[in-house]
């Protein structure tokens, strides 16, 4: 049964979100795409990942994969930091 936009914004506004409207667009960005969106300019400090990079949801070794990445970009501010 769908809800009413009035109904939908009672259940989540315990959650401190706001309803604001439906989408009706007729051609829709698919989720995948929505999440490789960029949050901010080049010229705000926006790094895109290369490739070899990315770590894909359906990697088993996804885990491993994101501490390496983690541990490598601490190392590369400590040093630029001078603390190494």
């Amino acid at each position: 049964m769908l809800r009413s936009d009035a109904e939908l914004a009672a259940e989540i506004a315990p959650a401190g979100l706001l309803f604001i409207e439906r989408d009706h667009a007729e051609v829709r960005l698919p989720v995948e795409a929505a999440n490789m969106a960029p949050c901010c300019r080049d010229e705000d400090g926006r790094i895109d990942a290369e490739p070899h990079e990315v770590v894909h949801l359906d990697d088993p070794d996804r885990v491993g994969k994101l501490n390496a990445r983690d541990r490598t970009q601490a190392a590369l501010r400590a040093r630029d930091l001078g603390l190494l």
